[in-house]
């Protein structure tokens, strides 16, 4: 039997909100916590493949499950990271790689879950509104997150987090209504290609940038709003999204892309607030990219082949820009964004070529 749901429940959306609210704040202490342990950029940049590799797994893992099963996955994730949270109340250097393992792979059962339930809603905005729902607290957990850790330190962010977990817990809806769609096509590869440029843009910006602020020997509390300025960049964008008509997914292709390049200056130059600049330009395109790319895929594809596409490409961009920028900003410095923002131009100049040589085969 299907169900009818024409709106995402409110439930979810609190859920969802007090969930981001608990992982974006443990997410920003990872790296900072890091480098206070003496962790090179290299190996910072290693967390960001905890961190892909799960939403991979994860999205194969989905093709097994019921969609009756997935409300449980997310409430089993949320009540999981409560307790990862507790566990990180202990700043304990031996356990930190498996705490954050175990972080990574629980917030990837949730994200996954939840982005596979938006796929049954009949809601065309649900992409968008599930997104903004999130996008806020992406600029306000950075902010306060450095706020609490200047002030009284990680434990106290760690016990916040646990308890924002919790509370998504409790709203995470038991029974998630579905609807029946049906898919005339497929998603087109090139028009998906901005999740992976997406990827490497947040690898960057968490595990290098972050950490590279940290070893400049900056307060927390000016970390924090350094890092919150991007994320109030995507933010206002999703936010703008949800009263805007979707473009053809063409056009936000190549402007998502064109954004996410925008790093690709800071070779020339890297004052802090040049290298903030660029990366909230770089997070516009990827909060268009999640949106519209999201919502294309969903229209297009099963629900979970189009989770499987979203995480995948979003998690192969990840790694790049971790663990390959982290290891080239070890060793060149911000040479690196040179090899890592100019696949998008390139990317952008190569679809207009295939869509120009579609349009004439289609002359003849």
């Amino acid at each position: 039997m299907s169900y009818r749901n024409n709106s995402i429940p409110v439930n979810l959306v609190v859920s969802g909100f007090m969930f981001s609210v608990g992982w974006f704040s443990l997410r920003f202490s990872f790296t900072l916590l890091a480098v206070k342990y003496g962790f090179s950029y290299y190996e910072v940049g290693l967390f960001g493949v905890l961190f892909a590799l799960p939403l991979i797994v994860v999205s194969l893992f989905q093709f097994r499950l019921d969609i009756k099963h997935i409300s449980g996955e997310i409430r089993g994730a949320s009540a999981g990271l409560f307790l990862v949270g507790l566990l990180f109340c202990f700043d304990d250097r031996a356990i930190f790689g498996l705490l954050i393992a175990a972080a990574n792979i629980l917030q990837a059962f949730y994200w996954i879950g939840t982005e596979i339930s938006l796929s049954y809603m009949e809601d065309t905005k649900a992409a968008e509104k599930y997104s903004a729902s999130w996008g806020v607290t992406g600029f306000a957990a950075p902010l306060a997150s450095g706020a609490v850790l200047q002030l009284i330190g990680f434990r106290w962010l760690f016990f916040i987090s646990a308890i924002a977990f919790l509370v998504a817990y409790i709203f995470t809806p038991r029974n998630l209504g579905r609807i029946e769609r049906r898919v005339s096509s497929r998603p087109r590869i090139i028009y998906i290609l901005p999740l992976l440029f997406t990827g490497i843009s947040i690898g960057f910006y968490l595990y290098v940038f972050i950490p590279y602020l940290a070893k400049l020997g900056l307060n927390y509390l000016t970390i924090g709003f350094a890092g919150s300025l991007p994320a109030l960049a995507s933010s206002i964008t999703f936010a703008v999204m949800n009263f805007t008509d979707g473009a053809h997914i063409r056009r936000t292709s190549a402007v998502a892309s064109i954004l996410l390049s925008a790093p690709v200056f800071l070779f020339l130059f890297h004052d802090l607030w040049f290298v903030v600049m660029t990366l909230s330009v770089s997070e516009i395109g990827a909060s268009i990219a999640f949106a519209r790319v999201l919502a294309y895929i969903t229209s297009t594809s099963s629900p979970a082949t189009g989770v499987f596409y979203y995480e995948s490409f979003f998690s192969i961009g990840l790694v790049l820009g971790s663990a390959s920028g982290g290891s080239l900003f070890q060793s060149v410095g911000f040479y690196s964004v040179l090899p890592l923002f100019i696949i998008p131009i390139i990317f952008v100049m190569a679809a207009e070529m295939v869509h120009r040589g579609d349009g004439r085969r289609e002359t003849l």
